[in-house]
């Protein structure tokens, strides 16, 4: 069980990825990553910086600028391929993430900084969007032991 945490965040990253535009939930993620959902949801947002949803949310987001550039879908087809229900929802969210409308983004081909896959190597996080290594200091990992018992402590540290 060496790195099983790790192990297993990198496990719900991977799922993430490959399944960016369909319909999943964050129980389908808990259980290809073998984690019960409130761990996975507590470690999760402990290891990576951000919660589940707000990496997902920033994910597809980025992902849909490729298809905005790339494809002739229109913009609520690129809404519904991320899972957005209505064009609105998705404009606000991607308005909120990038400071501009799709639209706009599309028409004028404006260039918006990109949230890139997170992985995990080891004991680091490799942030590819900022183009910097993030060391997690073992000392990260105290809270882990308060929050969640020795027990995980150790399965970080093995």
């Amino acid at each position: 069980m060496e790195n099983y945490i790790l192990k297993s965040i990198n496990s719900a990253l991977e799922f993430i990825e490959e399944n960016i535009s369909n319909d999943f939930s964050l129980k389908d993620i808990a259980e290809y990553s073998n984690f019960s959902l409130s761990y996975l949801y507590k470690l999760f947002n402990l290891i990576v910086g951000m919660s589940i949803k707000e990496y997902i949310r920033k994910r597809r987001l980025s992902k849909s600028v490729y298809d905005l550039f790339n494809s002739n879908m229109n913009i609520l087809e690129i809404a519904i391929k991320y899972q957005y229900n209505t064009y609105e929802s998705y404009s606000r969210a991607f308005k909120k993430e990038f400071g501009l409308c799709p639209s706009e983004v599309r028409k004028k081909r404006i260039n918006v900084p990109l949230f890139k896959p997170i992985t995990l190597n080891g004991g680091d996080i490799i942030m590819e969007n900022r183009n910097y290594l993030l060391l997690i200091d073992i000392d990260k990992f105290a809270d882990i032991n308060k929050t969640y018992g020795r027990k995980f402590g150790d399965l970080v540290l093995s």
